[in-house]
């Protein structure tokens, strides 16, 4: 027993090293090198995520907008995903043409590549969940980087890209437009005077509770 947990430790290690080394493509056993290439990494997602903070802000900010105006959802919506489009082809191509991947797709591809020679299984499940959850959270730029020994050419990735963002679109319109009704509602309900009626100016009330004609 203490054999097999000790096979499981070895190999649940040598695993976890696999992946910290593809993920930030560590490729020799220099600590010195390791060390830039962990930080690059580091950096490269730290602006990705100040950029994802604005664009986030920004599209908040235009479903707010159009919904304080009266703009349906779908007039919303196309807006949020022309936007989202616009600003995912930006980060995409900047990261492509400056070699510079800001996304990490690739770091997570090197991963789930590792995991997949490990693991057709675990590979695939990785493959998926990575592509709900960039599509939805993370970005669409990051899925088409992720994926893009499979779809080789720029303008492939911008289609990928277009059809990605209108699925992103969508939800976080609906998503933003739930906020914003709630939001509106608190502030009718806070800001409401309560209503005088007719019973209150006419009627009086006894020490007992029971109404009185005035």
């Amino acid at each position: 027993m203490n054999g097999l947990i000790k096979d499981w430790t070895v190999k649940i290690a040598v695993l976890f090293k696999e992946v910290f080394q593809a993920f930030f493509d560590i490729q020799s056993n220099d600590v010195a090198e390791g060390a830039k290439k962990v930080s690059a990494t580091v950096a490269r997602r730290t602006v990705f995520f100040l950029l994802d903070y604005w664009a986030s802000l920004a599209s908040a900010g235009i479903v707010g907008l159009m919904k304080f105006y009266g703009l349906t959802f779908l007039q919303t919506a196309i807006a949020t995903w022309l936007f989202d489009f616009l600003v995912a082809w930006v980060l995409m191509v900047t990261s492509l043409k400056s070699g510079q991947d800001i996304t990490l797709g690739e770091s997570f591809r090197r991963v789930a590549d590792v995991l997949k020679q490990k693991s057709q299984i675990a590979g695939r499940i990785v493959f998926v969940f990575l592509t709900i959850k960039a599509t939805i959270w993370d970005g669409p730029e990051l899925v088409v980087i992720f994926f893009r020994k499979e779809l080789t050419t720029t303008a492939r990735m911008s289609v990928v890209l277009l059809i990605l963002t209108l699925v992103q679109g969508i939800f976080w319109t609906w998503v933003y437009s739930l906020g914003y009704d709630g939001i509106a509602e608190l502030v009718r309900m806070i800001t409401q005077q309560p209503k005088v009626t007719g019973e209150i100016l006419n009627f009086g009330i006894s020490p007992v509770g029971t109404a009185i004609p005035l």
